[in-house]
C-alpha cells in the first residue's frame, strides 16, 4: 500500500471563514474570494508545488518608459508673413501590446509645440520598450489638455506624427482596481464570457464586477470604454439582494438572498461595459449557501428562508427560468436541519452529496434525461463534516471529512467512497474508513491499522468475510490471505414503498430481487424476518461468485397488497446493486 506525505500550502484563511470562501478555477489556477480577505489565488505548478498569492490586479504587460515627443518645424510659412503657421501644444501617451493581445496601460504622457498641418512638418515620438515580449504598440494624441485618441501603430519604439487626427473613439487603458482597500473585497466568483466575474462587498453588497475580456486579472477600462473593457454594475430593486452565488448557465444568473436575476446585454446580445448590462428578475425565493451546484442546464440551491433544495433552469413553457423543490416528496429529511456543504459526481453516477449541519448525509439522485430523482439516507457512522467530489481517471471521485469515535477517542478522518467500476470485488471496499492490502505472499496478520484500534472491524480476505478486534493497530485471521480490505461494518437496507395493490386480492408471498454482481443478499418484508436469497451454484464450494440476474426468491408469508412493502438488506462487505423488485411472478435466474 502506497503512503503518501501530507502537503500543506500557507494560507491566511481561519478554519471558521473556510465555508464562506467562494472559489472556481480555470486550468491550474483557482481563485479565491473572501469579503476579509484580498481576491487571492492558488497555482498548481507540480502535484507538490502550488504557489498562493494575492492577485494584483493590472495588465500582463507594462507601459513604455521614457516617452519623448520632439517636434521638427521645417515649414512656417515665412512667403506669407508667418500667417497660415498656427503652433498648437500636443501630448502623447503609448501602450504596449503582447503577443497574447493584452494591451498596457498608457504610458506618461510627452509634449510638443508643433503646427503638422503644414507641409515638411512632424513630431517624432520615443520611447523606451518594457520588459517582456512586445507585439507592438499603440500611439494616442490629445490637443491641448484633452482626451487622448488613438493616432497609429507601430513595432518600433518611435512613431512620427506628421498630422494624423485622433480618433477619440478608441482612447487608452486607464488603470482601475476596485478591490484596493478593505470593505472592498469581494465574496463571490464565477466565469462567464471568458470573463471573471465578482459579487458582493461589505460596502457594496448588491455590486457586480467583471475582468476584461479573457483578462482575468486585469480590470482596467478606457474612456469611452470598449467592449473589451472591465464591467462594474449595482442590481437594486428596492431589497436587501445580498448577492450569493454567480451561476452560468446558458445565461448568466445572479442569485442574491431575495431573488435570482438574469442579466443581459444589448439586443440580448453579449454582455459589455456599454451600454450596460441590464438585470432582469426571476423568481422570488433567494439563494443561501453553500454555493449551488450546477447540473447541465440546472442550478440546485438551497433557499435562504425555506428548507430542502430547489432547482432553477429555463423553461420554454413562460420563456423564462423557473424554480422548483426537488424535494417536495421527502420534506421529512430536511427538517429542523440546513445543508452545510455539498458535491457533485457527474461520472459514472449523477448524484450530489449532501452534507447536512448535523453531520448526517444525503445522496440525491438525479437524471434530468429520465426526469428521475430521489433522496438516501448515509449513515457513515460518524459525523460528516465536508464533502468533495474529484475526477480521476474514469469517474468522480468523493471525499468525506468524518468525524469518529475511535477507541474513546475523537479524530477526523479524510475517507474516499468505493469505486463504482470495480473489477475484483476482492479488492472493492464496501466497509467505512477501511484499507485495502494486496501482499505476493498469504500472510494471517495485517498491521498498519492504528486508525482503527481497539475496534471490531470487518474483513474480507480473498473474498471470505469475518471479523475481528484491532489490538496494536494489527488483526489475525485463521487462513492466510492476499487480499485484504479491512475497515467498519454498515448495513446496506433498501425499502421500497408499498407496491400497487390489486384490488381484492392477496399476494402469493415470493419476492424476487433482480441485481448485478451482487451476493450474500437478504430480503423480506420485516427487518427481523428476512431470508438470505441463494446465489451460489449447487454444490459449489469457494468464495462467493458474483451473481447478475434473478435468483430464487425469498417466500415470507401471505400479506394483503396494502401492507406489501419489501426490504432487502445486505450485512457483509460485498456488492449490492439492485435493478429491480417485484413479487408473485415466477422468474428465472442466471450466474
Amino acid at each position: 500500500m502506497a503512503v503518501y506525505p501530507l502537503y500543506k500550502v500557507a494560507t491566511p484563511y481561519n478554519a471558521s471563514e473556510l465555508a464562506d470562501l467562494d472559489f472556481v478555477q480555470s486550468f491550474d489556477t483557482i481563485y479565491l474570494a473572501h469579503e476579509y480577505y484580498k481576491p487571492a489565488k492558488m497555482v498548481r505548478n507540480d502535484h507538490d508545488d502550488w504557489v498562493f498569492s494575492y492577485v494584483t490586479f493590472s495588465p500582463g504587460i507594462s507601459a513604455p518608459s521614457s516617452v519623448s515627443a520632439v517636434a521638427t518645424v521645417a515649414n512656417t510659412d515665412t512667403a506669407n508673413s508667418g500667417d497660415g503657421y498656427f503652433p498648437q501644444d500636443y501630448r502623447y501617451v503609448v501602450s504596449a501590446v503582447n503577443d497574447d493581445g493584452q494591451e498596457s496601460r498608457r504610458s506618461s504622457a510627452a509634449s510638443a509645440t508643433n503646427d503638422t498641418e503644414l507641409p515638411r512638418n512632424y513630431t517624432t515620438v520615443s520611447w523606451t520598450a518594457p520588459a517582456g515580449s512586445v507585439d507592438y504598440y499603440r500611439v494616442y494624441k490629445a490637443h491641448e489638455s484633452g482626451s487622448f485618441g488613438f493616432i497609429g501603430e507601430t513595432t518600433s519604439t518611435s512613431f512620427v506624427d506628421d498630422g494624423f487626427q485622433p480618433d477619440y473613439a478608441d482612447a487608452p487603458i486607464e488603470a482601475y482596481s476596485p478591490f484596493a482597500t478593505s470593505g472592498n473585497y469581494p465574496a463571490r466568483l464565477g466565469f462567464w464570457e471568458q470573463r471573471l466575474w465578482f459579487g458582493r462587498t461589505r460596502n457594496n453588497p448588491n455590486a457586480v464586477f467583471a475582468s476584461r475580456t479573457a483578462e482575468f486579472e486585469n480590470m482596467d477600462f478606457a474612456r469611452p470604454q470598449r467592449e473589451n473593457d472591465s464591467i462594474a454594475m449595482a442590481i437594486s430593486t428596492g431589497e436587501s439582494n445580498v448577492i450569493e452565488a454567480i451561476l452560468p448557465l446558458d445565461r448568466l444568473l445572479i442569485g442574491t438572498s431575495d431573488n435570482i436575476f438574469s442579466l443581459f446585454g444589448p439586443n440580448d446580445g453579449i454582455l459589455v461595459p456599454t451600454p450596460p448590462p441590464g438585470a432582469k428578475r426571476h423568481v422570488g425565493r433567494g439563494i443561501a449557501q453553500p454555493k449551488p451546484v450546477m447540473i447541465g442546464e440546472s442550478a440546485f440551491y438551497q433557499p435562504r428562508v425555506e428548507t430542502g433544495v430547489r432547482a432553477i433552469g429555463f423553461a420554454f413553457e413562460i420563456d423564462g427560468y423557473k424554480s422548483s423543490d426537488v424535494s417536495i416528496f421527502a420534506p421529512h429529511l430536511f427538517q429542523n436541519r440546513r445543508i452545510r456543504r455539498w458535491a457533485y459526481q457527474a461520472e459514472p453516477v449523477s448524484v450530489i452529496w449532501i452534507v447536512m449541519d448535523d453531520g448526517d448525509v444525503l445522496a440525491f439522485t438525479w437524471e434530468s434525461e429520465q426526469q428521475v430523482w430521489g433522496f438516501t439516507e448515509i449513515d457513515l457512522g460518524g459525523k460528516a463534516l465536508d464533502v468533495v467530489a474529484i475526477p480521476e481517471g474514469e469517474e468522480s471521485r468523493v471525499y468525506f471529512v468524518v468525524e469518529r469515535e475511535i477507541n474513546g477517542e475523537t479524530v477526523r478522518y479524510v475517507e474516499i467512497l468505493n469505486r463504482i467500476k470495480w473489477t475484483d470485488y476482492q479488492l472493492a471496499s464496501h466497509l467505512d474508513a477501511s484499507r485495502i492490502y494486496q501482499f505476493e505472499d498469504p500472510t494471517t496478520e495485517v498491521i498498519g491499522l492504528q486508525h482503527l484500534e481497539g475496534e471490531t472491524v470487518g474483513i474480507l480476505a480473498d473474498g471470505y468475510s469475518t471479523t475481528a478486534v484491532v489490538t496494536d493497530g494489527a488483526i489475525e485471521v485463521a487462513e492466510p490471505a492476499s487480499k485484504f480490505v479491512i475497515g467498519l461494518p454498515f448495513d446496506a437496507i433498501i425499502e421500497t414503498m408499498p407496491l400497487p395493490p390489486e384490488p381484492n386480492k392477496k399476494i402469493t408471498g415470493e419476492i424476487y430481487v433482480e441485481m448485478i454482481d451482487s451476493f450474500d443478499v437478504y430480503a423480506g418484508r420485516h427487518e427481523d424476518e428476512l431470508e438470505l436469497i441463494t446465489t451460489r451454484p449447487e454444490g459449489y464450494i469457494g468464495p462467493p461468485l458474483p451473481f447478475t440476474g434473478v435468483p430464487e426468491p425469498a417466500r415470507p408469508d401471505q400479506v394483503v397488497d396494502r401492507e406489501a412493502t419489501i426490504i432487502v438488506k445486505q450485512t457483509s462487505p460485498y456488492p449490492l446493486i439492485v435493478t429491480a423488485v417485484h413479487y408473485g411472478v415466477e422468474a428465472k435466474g442466471r450466474g
